[in-house]
């Protein structure tokens, strides 16, 4: 069985500016990948994807996008580029457009986990920044399934 190709624009929770455009045969691993690299600088950072495809040839798209938008990448060396609305709406008719573009890919789903871990690790954390270990101990034996999600997010 041929593995399937998709490109993706992802976003960090911290760098609003800047998106991700990049491709994988595994969306799920793949944000995994990137909510697991959680150290320093990014350890704060929680990735979603703002958009997903199937495509052809991932490897070409990925060239096409890269030659198309160079000006609107950080480094040359890197996937990283700047995500305004009208960025990210170009990025995306140019992909829909492609010639090796198959189907867009919807994951909602995992969007909606994604911004549940986001609003209880903040909730958490500000439990934690604030001192207020009373409130902590009291939230902690109430959200046992959020002290778990958090766990897996430190």
């Amino acid at each position: 069985m041929v593995a399937k190709e998709y490109v993706y624009i992802a976003q960090s929770s911290t760098e609003a500016l800047w998106c991700k455009i990049g491709v994988t045969n595994n969306l799920d691993r793949r944000l995994e990948e990137y909510n697991r690299q959680r150290t320093g600088k990014s350890k704060d950072n929680i990735y979603r994807y703002l958009f997903t495809c199937e495509v052809e040839d991932m490897r070409q798209v990925e060239n096409d996008i890269t030659a198309k938008f160079k000006i609107l990448r950080q480094d040359s060396k890197t996937e990283i580029y700047l995500c305004s609305k009208e960025s990210l709406a170009e990025y995306i008719k140019f992909i829909k457009e492609h010639p090796l573009f198959k189907e867009e890919i919807f994951l909602e789903k995992k969007d909606e986990v994604i911004k549940e871990k986001i609003i209880k690790f903040i909730l958490y954390n500000s439990l934690i920044t604030n001192g207020l270990s009373s409130q902590l101990s009291y939230w902690t034996s109430k959200n046992s399934r959020a002290v778990r999600l958090v766990s897996k997010l430190s």
